[in-house]
């Protein structure tokens, strides 16, 4: 196999499968770096699209680093990207080093990005695998891998053995970084617009990207929560930045996806009803390089009183889009009614009643009565 392991080499094969699998799947490339990690005998491993001019930088995944100390070291370092310069100025780029060719062991000596980063983590020794340079494309990518301790260095062979995958992890990562950004999400549209909590979605930059169905509505009752420039606005100031800090949370921009972190949050209401309860959630949390390719960052629910305490009518209005009569004659039928009883009670005829219940069946996706009782005694809350 030109340009990748030999045939005999089975544990190298394997991992070529698996990177490939990554095209269909973006979530396992946490699990394909920890695995070229473990092919190399590496303690610890990174990937990440690294800070240079006008590229920003964006953490993908890492496993067996303290990522506290990333976090407080790293912003420090960042913007400098002292190893990627490094490694394009020796025009072999993309392709991989060994940090020491980067960085000599003298200089590690002195360096302080060194001694602040790379000494409290006990690493003795790596490797630098630059996989796409800033001229290609705006989304270069590096990889890099790390030994503690009284390890072997790594030496040419294992920088052999690594550079065997880079033109295949290069395909891998353009399919899943080059595509066209999603510009809507009907599957999420379709699929939170029949639930009964107001739900709102957000990008990256904090931006509501969608609002479901039941959202709308509480948006139009004007009372506590409303959108302005994109931004979703909350009339309880103190409420307001327990939220801004709540979605930078969730939204993240940490070194891995499952940073970030949930919140839930109470707003109270101009007009002194009961409080609206927030609460936020991570959307594609372990999947960190698709994330990159799409706008949702985050779900966010309203857990209200107000439009509940209407009944269960207007509740079935407004999930499944209900005339008010159809509402009502779901209702009774939930209750045991008969159709005849139905229309004897409501002055109307059995096959005007028929008729609104065949609507109704074909408005909730219930089949027959029987699960259109079923579907209203559940939403009696």
């Amino acid at each position: 196999m030109k340009g990748g392991p030999s045939r005999t080499d089975a544990a190298g094969a394997a991992l070529l499968d698996r990177i490939y699998t990554a095209i269909r799947a973006p979530e396992s490339w946490p699990d394909i770096v920890r695995a070229i990690g473990d092919h190399l005998g590496a303690d610890m491993g990174l990937m990440l699209a690294p800070s240079l001019p006008n590229v920003l930088p964006v953490p993908l995944v890492a496993y067996g680093i303290d990522m506290t100390l990333i976090a407080d070291v790293y912003p420090k370092y960042a913007g400098k990207s002292e190893f990627t310069h490094r490694a394009l100025a020796t025009g072999r780029a993309p392709g991989a080093f060994l940090i020491d060719e980067l960085m000599p062991p003298e200089e590690q000596a002195t360096s302080q990005y060194w001694r602040e980063l790379m000494t409290p983590m006990g690493i003795t020794s790596g490797i630098f695998m630059l996989l796409r340079t800033p001229e290609e494309n705006q989304r270069p990518v590096i990889m890099n891998f790390y030994r503690v301790g009284e390890q072997r260095r790594f030496d040419a062979q294992d920088i052999k053995r690594v550079e065997a995958f880079i033109p295949h992890l290069r395909r891998t990562l353009s399919v899943v970084l080059d595509a066209p950004p999603m510009t809507s999400s009907p599957d999420i549209k379709e699929l939170y617009n029949a639930i009964g909590a107001p739900c709102f979605f957000f990008s990256a930059d904090g931006s509501v990207t969608h609002v479901n169905h039941t959202g709308e509505v509480l948006l139009r009752e004007c009372d506590g929560i409303e959108l302005r420039d994109g931004k979703l606005v909350l009339s309880d100031i103190p409420a307001q930045a327990e939220l801004d800090a709540a979605l930078a949370r969730t939204i993240g921009e940490g070194w891995s996806a499952k940073f970030r972190t949930g919140a839930e949050l109470l707003a109270r209401r101009p007009s002194g009803g009961p409080p609206l309860v927030l609460v936020a959630t991570p959307i594609g949390s372990e999947n960190a390089i698709a994330a990159l390719a799409t706008p949702v960052r985050c779900a966010l629910f309203v857990l209200e009183e107000k439009l509940r305490s209407r009944g269960l009518p207007e509740r079935l209005q407004r999930l499944y889009g209900l005339t008010a009569a159809e509402a009502e004659i779901c209702i009774e039928i939930a209750g045991g009614a008969m159709l005849t009883e139905i229309a004897t009670h409501r002055g109307t005829t059995a096959s005007t009643v028929r008729s609104q219940v065949k609507a109704a069946l074909a408005k909730t996706g219930a089949r027959r009565q029987a699960d259109l009782s079923a579907l209203v005694n559940r939403l009696r809350f």
